[in-house]
């Protein structure tokens, strides 16, 4: 079982720090005690097993909330579900980019099918001249 960690909401200088343990640094420093009661139940729902001590202005405890593996698991959840999305983003960019390529290709094709048509045409119309031209100089003979 992994040990539990404890996060102190503690009245400071600045206004309300969160403290891991007996740190001596405030890994959060906020100017409202329900802020950072809220900053402390997030970076304990990070870990499979926390707890929140709050302590009152003059410094006692006031009360503690526990953390366990249910809430991480629901806060994990809450990250997949945004990679999630930035996932659907990318698809729909890639989606967007085959249907643009498609689209010139589509009018790549649609120009050499016109070059064909126009080769044709232009093959079908030296015939016609030979043609014309052949019965012209027989008919000067």
């Amino acid at each position: 079982m992994p040990t539990r960690k404890i996060y102190h909401v503690l009245p400071g200088e600045n206004g309300w720090s969160v403290k891991v343990g007996a740190a001596k640094r405030a890994s959060v420093v906020l100017p409202t005690k329900d802020e950072a009661v809220k900053a402390a139940s997030d970076l304990a729902k990070s870990s499979p097993t926390a707890q929140v001590v709050i302590h009152e202005a003059t410094g006692k405890i006031e009360g503690d909330r526990k953390y366990g593996l249910t809430d991480f698991k629901k806060k994990k959840k809450v990250r997949v579900a945004v990679s999630k999305g930035k996932k659907t983003k990318l698809k729909n960019r890639i989606k967007k980019y085959r249907v643009t390529t498609e689209h010139r290709k589509a009018a790549l094709l649609g120009v050499a099918r016109q070059k064909r048509a126009h080769s044709k045409r232009s093959a079908i119309a030296k015939k016609a001249a030979k043609k014309r031209l052949k019965k012209y100089v027989s008919g000067l003979r």
